[in-house]
């Protein structure tokens, strides 16, 4: 709880920082947006090919649409959590690196080979949609479950950043976040912001600076 509100008092007085937050959350806004079009385009036209020539085809359409766009509700926090945590390393990491300078005084960073780099960047996303996957599940059958799994995948996606400066990767994430100070705490918090629409989209820079801010705070600056 105290990093977020930290993080939320920082992004608000360092106006600095505002560039590195429009880009990236219009880059994920969009992704979102687009990728909620295609689907409704997709599940529409599916249900048109097998209503043609039984009537009402505008009506079975508009339900069908309807039934989507009601089912996004529910799935649309592990889907842009999703998004969020695949454009993460590329979008967000200039916001987290002078978050943690203005935090502690002092830049960490650690000079991974690019092989490494996208390797992790592979690892992350079948990571990550797996636990999207398990978030739906669970979404459509209890509400905690998918609380937990959001918080889940937030707190490894929100500390991403922080630790790949410091030559940590998914593999080596695994040991460590969860010896974080405050981690827990940040998970139940982090899944249950990111069940609300449109707080999760605004609170995204806030919970990237909150896990710099927790990562930086916890753990000692690694060897290079």
């Amino acid at each position: 709880m105290e990093h977020i509100l930290e993080a939320g008092r920082l992004l608000a007085r360092e106006r600095r920082l505002w560039p590195f937050i429009w880009r990236p959350l219009a880059g994920s806004l969009v992704a979102f947006v687009l990728l909620f079009g295609l689907g409704l385009y997709f599940v529409e036209n599916l249900a048109g090919r097998y209503t043609r020539g039984q009537g009402n085809e505008t009506l079975i359409s508009a339900a069908v649409g309807l039934a989507y766009a009601v089912l996004w509700i529910f799935v649309g926090a592990a889907v842009f959590l999703a998004i969020a945590a695949l454009l993460s390393s590329f979008l967000w990491d200039r916001l987290s690196e002078e978050v943690e300078l203005l935090t502690t005084g002092t830049r960490v960073e650690a000079k991974l080979p690019w092989s490494t780099v996208m390797a992790d960047s592979v690892a992350r996303l079948v990571f990550t949609v797996t636990l999207a996957i398990v978030g739906i599940c669970c979404a459509a059958t209890t509400g905690v479950g998918g609380w937990f799994i959001a918080g889940l995948i937030g707190l490894f996606d929100f500390t991403a950043n922080a630790f790949l400066r410091r030559g940590v990767t998914l593999g080596g994430q695994f040991g460590r976040v969860f010896r974080l100070r405050g981690w827990l705490t940040f998970l139940l918090l982090g899944g249950l912001l990111t069940l609300l629409p449109f707080i999760n989209v605004l609170l995204l820079p806030v919970m990237v600076a909150a896990g710099t801010i927790m990562v930086a705070k916890s753990e000692r600056p690694a060897v290079g």
